[in-house]
């Protein structure tokens, strides 16, 4: 997992809120219902990491689709495939994560984003809870 990667999405996210959209690998103003400031085009958690990993903007690698943008994304994180599924998909995010998002505006939702983040990493992948003495640790 290459966790400095993870950091600069996370970076990304919090810098403009409205830049950023889990519901696509990427969205323009049409489909996420509400403008899109700098390049007009929003990124998810995978789209963020593909376009920083290439020096580029959302824009410019949004022609990469669903199937090639997670291959380049997983590639790019280190991760692999149930560890991508965990957290480039909304649906493989643990349940508090996913509804702080869902029930979120656009701040909470990166907020939301980020916290799903240092999870999976403090987690090492796997968003298991370590135990310890009977005691979950978080």
């Amino acid at each position: 997992m290459k966790v400095r990667l993870l950091r600069k999405v996370q970076a990304a996210i919090r810098k403009e809120p409205l830049q950023f959209g889990m519901e696509r690998w990427f969205s323009d103003a049409i489909d996420a219902g509400h403008p899109i400031p700098n390049c007009g085009t929003a990124a998810c958690i995978g789209g963020w990491a593909v376009t920083i990993n290439r020096g580029a903007n959302p824009i410019g690698v949004r022609h990469l689709g669903g199937k090639l943008c997670k291959l380049y994304s997983q590639e790019a994180l280190g991760l692999t495939s149930a560890q991508a599924e965990r957290l480039l998909y909304l649906e493989g995010w643990p349940r508090l994560f996913r509804r702080q998002y869902n029930h979120g505006d656009f701040t909470q939702r990166a907020i939301a984003a980020c916290r799903r983040i240092d999870f999976f990493i403090k987690t090492k992948g796997t968003d298991n809870i370590l135990r310890r003495k009977g005691r979950v640790k978080s």
